[in-house]
């Protein structure tokens, strides 16, 4: 015979948010828990979010160095289940100062089998979401892109009391970001690990933001330095704003020295793109762009980039356009308006065009950046968002994304 308990929501409140760490290793796995609430505002999971940010970044920014476990196979964070609450649990690694991780965010959408818009749809609205928020919070770095997690609601009840029988499945997608130069936070010391180490009994000690630390004194894993292996600058002057953030000559430049450290035996990938733009007196502009190629971390030769970007009136959403195949709206449906040529209904698309300069047809029309890198004539596989670069001032907008291509460049072992 089974018994229901009640529990007043208070108490509820004061539960749903906790961390669990648990000794692996040298790893430090940080926990955040929430019951996710229900249909449409589902506000437990805004809360789980941020508490797991909060949580993962005090972690992050002790005495000792580690980076966030990311991997394609296993994602960001690890999702289990307590009564129906749903715990995220992200695995901190020990690592070299210069690889060290400082920024931690993500975002998420909820979505039904029942009624969605497509994955990509979605998932191109939650990794735009991420970024926007770390480009806002991580201060003197660039936000980096870590691997998503999808994962089933299937068996968490109440999520929909007016039509239980829908079942749902989370996106959630999360960007991270390395320290910046000189900056610290100063406390008294790293939460939890310099006390355990001193009393043994003290088995968890948990911190204002109901953190718990454990490590033991094992050597941390090998990683690469980190250290640009070659520095990539570009700069340019152009009469007009559409030549300006054109950067081809960026985009060949470091598609060279990709190419060259696979063959010189290593796996490379790019970081620390920063692009500017300045108009001077005279009318003219001049663009800049520099990135650093470096090992890769992950096993995967990242060899191929591109870009798109806007520049000038409406180039914020012409921009965003280009990178997810067409407009949106903040839940992630299709914008859609009327052809005046086949009164028909499309999505609005400002950013793509649907034919080429030499007539034929554009086969990345209505598709977000990510999946143009994987048709046949690119070869891409893994995709991943390299930058997203904005100056409103000037203005423009500008993404980056990395790709690996395992046919032609396998993984150097």
């Amino acid at each position: 015979m089974s018994k229901v308990i009640k529990i007043k929501e208070s108490a509820v409140l004061n539960l749903i948010t906790k961390i669990i760490t648990e000794e692996v290793g040298g790893e430090i796995k940080v926990t955040a828990s929430s019951d996710l609430g229900t249909h449409p505002e589902f506000k437990g999971l805004k809360s789980l979010l941020a508490q797991l940010k909060t949580n993962v970044e005090r972690a992050l920014r002790g005495k000792t160095s580690y980076r966030i476990k990311t991997t394609s196979d296993m994602g960001t964070v690890v999702p289990k289940k307590q009564g129906n609450a749903l715990v995220l649990e992200v695995t901190l690694i020990p690592c070299e100062e210069e690889k060290r991780h400082w920024f931690f965010d993500g975002s998420a959408a909820i979505y039904s089998y029942v009624n969605t818009t497509s994955f990509s749809e979605t998932e191109g609205k939650v990794r735009t979401a991420a970024m926007e928020k770390a480009t806002a919070s991580f201060i003197g770095v660039q936000p980096q892109e870590a691997y998503p997690n999808h994962i089933g609601l299937g068996k968490f009840t109440g999520l929909n009391t007016l039509e239980p029988e829908k079942v749902y499945k989370l996106i959630l997608k999360f960007v991270v970001g390395k320290r910046p130069g000189g900056f610290y936070d100063v406390e008294d010391e790293e939460p939890g690990v310099e006390k355990q180490a001193n009393d043994p009994a003290a088995n968890a000690v948990t911190t204002n933001a109901a953190a718990v630390v454990q490590k033991n004194n094992t050597v941390p894993e090998k990683q690469s330095s980190g250290d640009a292996l070659k520095s990539v600058e570009e700069e340019w002057t152009s009469t007009n704003i559409d030549l300006a953030h054109a950067v081809k000559p960026f985009l060949t430049e470091t598609q060279k020295g990709l190419e060259e450290m696979y063959k010189n035996g290593k796996n490379p990938t790019v970081e620390n793109i920063v692009m500017t733009i300045t108009k001077s007196p005279g009318g003219s502009y001049k663009t800049r762009v520099t990135a650093d190629i470096v090992e890769s971390t992950d096993g995967k030769a990242w060899v191929g980039i591109d870009s798109r970007g806007s520049a000038g009136k409406d180039y914020a959403i012409r921009a965003d356009d280009q990178y997810l195949g067409g407009r949106y709206d903040k839940d992630g449906n299709p914008v859609m308006e009327l052809d005046p040529e086949t009164k028909e209904m499309k999505q609005v698309n400002k950013g793509q065009a649907e034919k080429k300069a030499d007539g034929t047809k554009n086969p990345c029309y209505g598709k977000s950046l990510m999946d143009c890198m994987k048709l046949p004539q690119i070869g891409g596989e893994d995709v991943k968002l390299a930058a997203k670069i904005e100056d409103p001032k000037f203005p423009f907008k500008q993404y980056f994304v990395i790709f690996t291509k395992p046919k032609k460049f396998p993984p150097i072992k």
